[in-house]
């Protein structure tokens, strides 16, 4: 018998690695604009998560790959407006 595994929702795992969340440009733009969803110098994904209705792990993912598609830049500048904006968010968006 074969026995499957399966990967659940949610945080990725620890690893050397997981400190690049913290490190990128996008992040940085997030500590900077949400201070008050941040906590020792790092975002509180859960909260954005919660506001934006993305999963933790899709938020962890732009954190990892400092991109975001034109849908989920849209949610963060109508969620938070007038703190985030286009411009902001235009460096890091793909098509």
């Amino acid at each position: 018998m074969t026995e499957t595994t399966t990967k659940t929702p949610g945080r990725p795992p620890k690893t050397i690695q997981d400190q690049r969340f913290y490190d990128g440009a996008l992040h940085a733009l997030l500590v900077e604009k949400l201070p008050e969803h941040a906590k020792g110098g790092r975002i509180v994904v859960r909260r954005i998560a919660g506001l934006t209705g993305y999963a933790n792990y899709t938020v962890y993912r732009w954190l990892q790959n400092d991109r975001l598609t034109p849908r989920a830049a849209g949610t963060l500048i109508v969620i938070f407006a007038g703190r985030i904006t286009k411009e902001d968010l235009v460096p890091f968006v793909f098509g």
